[in-house]
């Protein structure tokens, strides 16, 4: 059903004479963060009154407070559903680290579900739940690491880049990375540096 401050992805008149129903959008109710994994299942979606071809689902996360499409994504699975059958669609995402993302914003998954009656008349349906994001304070993670060469024989040097990313919402100032291996007696710093906030250009290294 159509949410108050949640746009409406169906047309009034595909809404209106709709032929497709959503039982339950389902997903863990807990508080995600950046980068965590999703996995949102889209139950019982059935077919009323007519048999529908080509039903294909999308989900959006929408961020209520600043009332913008953070990010979509599509469902690979197409599905026939025959008068009064039902299908589930299953879609997992990370959260992604957009600058749409606040500290303490309102968000909430938008199902998208479209489908085709015989004449060729295309019928839509739309539902929400809303789902909590949080984003740190203070949050540097390790978004990339590469070895070169990444094979290497005793006594060849072997070069490592790490790349960090700061994904909270205050600067930070003299962060390293220490790389430390106790096998092979390795424990070394890099040089200290400083990060932006997670909305500025300068929040990697």
């Amino acid at each position: 059903k159509l949410i108050k401050n949640v746009p409406a992805y169906c047309s009034s008149e595909e809404y209106g004479g709709t032929k497709i129903q959503i039982g339950d959008i389902d997903f863990d109710d807990e508080a995600y963060k950046i980068g965590d994994s999703v996995t949102v299942t889209i139950e019982n979606v059935e077919a009323l009154n007519e048999d529908l071809e080509d039903v294909e689902a999308q989900v959006y996360l929408y961020n209520v407070d600043q009332k913008v499409e953070v990010m979509d994504w599509d469902i690979d699975e197409k599905f026939d559903i025959n008068d009064g059958d039902k299908e589930d669609f299953e879609l997992e995402f990370k959260i992604p680290n957009s600058e749409d993302i606040g500290k303490s914003d309102k968000y909430r998954l938008v199902v998208y579900v479209t489908g085709d009656v015989e004449s060729g008349d295309q019928r839509c349906v739309q539902t929400s739940d809303e789902i909590e994001i949080e984003r740190e304070t203070h949050d540097v993670v390790v978004s990339d690491v590469t070895l070169s060469p990444s094979i290497a024989k005793a006594g060849e040097s072997v070069q490592v880049s790490v790349k960090v990313e700061n994904i909270g919402t205050k600067d930070e100032e003299d962060v390293y990375v220490k790389l430390k291996e106790d096998l092979l007696k390795i424990d070394l710093e890099s040089s200290k540096f400083d990060l932006d906030n997670y909305q500025d250009s300068d929040n990697t290294n």
